[in-house]
């Protein structure tokens, strides 16, 4: 938040014009909503830059590498600032060698851009005015140490502040060298050998390649479509096409042809860009349970460069890439490994047997955490592909919640059985259901039914959409003797319309051909 406030006057006369507000630089932060306010960064690509003090003394030059500023290359990247360099980074700047911000806020102030910046995992955070040239790059970037936003001229000499000079730059090759020291041939023994891919022969294009050089890999005819991501907070979606993925809205990951190696169901994706951001590798796993539903999980980004020529699979889609970093992610498995996801086809999708444990029986009496009591009716043999809920009203009756429809059924090790339905009357609700030990159904929206939420349920860590304590109620045998009934009541009424519309037309046809008859004779 920021204030306006006048200079002091000794008449309220006009105090509150416009022309006698000026905006303290000052602005205001609340810290309770700190690390939840994000906004769109102002700005977006990639830029080298060079460091300068206010005094014009130029910082970092030791550094080899280029420093690098890119912002929303991807989704949910934000903007990382890369020094590269421990030499380079200075204790009053609170800056690390790589650092993932996010924008707080923005507004604008004579064509240039105002921008609160947060660290992703901190209270830490600075202020950057953002100057822009005729083509409407950014030009240079003030970065304000002392948490304000000066929109002065001339800076008071007291102000801290370092200067970011920038400068596009755009990768044209994956394999191109990342900096125009790699014509030293001695670069190409030293560490710095895999920055220079052109330079150092490290790495080769297929000319015959379809995508920037690189081999596409397609994926199986089944996995192709709209797959939705359902998940607490809403729905998302994933495109998969033959050889490209579109995930919540961002287009153009590749599949690029790296070999299976040890990773049968793990394909490495690879977007590239015109805005100067660096290529991105990315892996993706896809594991089809049925028709209707495949799990899924991807890893983490991996920057170019990039050797595509040797192990580009295992640089990328190796075990370590599907490690949990985030610190916002509320639970973990013991391993910290990222759960595999389930993801429900958006149409066209067909039901399978809901297959429940067979010791469970056809009728399951349950009380819920609010101690309310029902029944969760089902048979294979019967109507093998519908599970029916049925809640106790304060009359004592039994009265049917929902109907759900079976998409998935699966059994995995180290996994607890897992059903994966679509509601009846509600075609957008997906959930899974979780049968915990043959004695409690955990409830969950599809996407996040997997044991690392499961065990957060069980302890308390997490709440579930409904958690169903299984109980010993002879009620429910009452219970699914009428479903039954009714069932088959419905189904012969259905009979008896489909035999009574057939004789209805019967009897038109033969009054036609009585009429036709009658016509021919005369």
């Amino acid at each position: 938040m920021q204030i306006y406030m006048s200079t002091l006057s000794s008449s309220s006369e006009n105090v509150c014009n416009d022309t006698r507000m000026m905006m303290d630089d000052w602005p205001l932060i609340s810290v309770h909503l700190f690390s939840e306010t994000e906004v769109a960064c102002p700005f977006d690509g990639g830029y080298d830059f060079d460091i300068t003090l206010p005094s014009g003394e130029k910082v970092c030059t030791s550094t080899i590498l280029p420093l690098r500023f890119e912002s929303s290359c991807v989704q949910e990247e934000g903007l990382l600032i890369r020094l590269r360099n421990n030499g380079c980074r200075q204790s009053a700047w609170n800056l690390r060698d790589e650092n993932r911000l996010r924008c707080a806020a923005k507004w604008k102030v004579e064509g240039n851009d105002y921008v609160i910046v947060r660290n992703s995992d901190n209270l830490q955070y600075w202020c950057m005015r953002v100057e822009y040239d005729e083509n409407e790059m950014i030009k240079k970037i003030y970065f304000f140490l002392d948490k304000i936003c000066d929109t002065k001229t001339i800076f008071p000499k007291e102000r801290k502040y370092i200067i970011f000079k920038m400068r596009r730059h755009v990768v044209r090759s994956i394999c191109s060298d990342e900096f125009d020291g790699c014509r030293n041939p001695q670069q190409c023994k030293t560490k710095l050998k895999s920055h220079c891919l052109r330079s150092c022969g490290e790495c080769k294009v297929n000319r015959y390649g379809s995508i920037h050089g690189l081999r596409a890999c397609s994926f199986p005819k089944v996995m192709h479509g709209i797959w939705v991501r359902h998940v607490r907070s809403g729905t998302s979606k994933i495109v998969i096409r033959n050889n490209t993925v579109n995930i919540n809205g961002e287009p153009d990951w590749h599949c690029i042809d790296a070999g299976e190696g040890n990773y049968s169901r793990r394909r490495v994706l690879m977007k590239k860009f015109d805005n100067g951001c660096y290529p991105r590798f990315m892996c993706i796993e896809l594991q089809e349970t049925s028709p209707s539903v495949m799990r899924y999980r991807v890893g983490d980004i991996v920057l170019w460069p990039v050797n595509i020529t040797y192990g580009l699979q295992e640089q990328v889609c190796n075990d370590n890439r599907f490690v949990q970093h985030d610190s916002n992610f509320r639970v973990s498995s013991s391993q910290g490994i990222i759960p595999l996801q389930n993801l429900v086809r958006d149409y066209d999708k067909s039901t399978v047997s809901c297959n429940l444990p067979a010791g469970l029986g056809t009728s399951l009496a349950f009380r819920d955490d609010t101690s309310r009591q029902g029944c969760l009716l089902h048979d294979i043999h019967f109507i093998p592909h519908e599970m029916v809920l049925m809640l106790k009203d304060d009359g004592g009756r039994h009265k049917t919640h929902a109907q759900y429809f079976c998409l998935a059924s699966m059994k995995f090790i180290d996994e607890y059985d897992t059903i994966v339905t679509q509601t009846k009357d509600r075609i957008d609700e997906y959930l899974c259901w979780m049968i915990i030990d043959n004695k409690e159904l955990i409830m969950l929206p599809a996407s996040m039914c997997n044991r690392v939420h499961a065990e957060a349920v069980i302890k308390r860590l997490e709440k579930p959409l409904a958690r169903l304590s299984l109980i010993s109620n002879n009620d429910c045998t009452e219970v699914e003797k009428r479903w039954r009934e009714m069932v088959v009541s419905s189904r012969n009424e259905g009979r008896l319309i489909v035999k009574s519309s057939s004789a209805n037309q019967i009897r038109g046809l033969a009054t036609v051909l009585f009429f036709m008859l009658l016509l021919t004779q005369q």
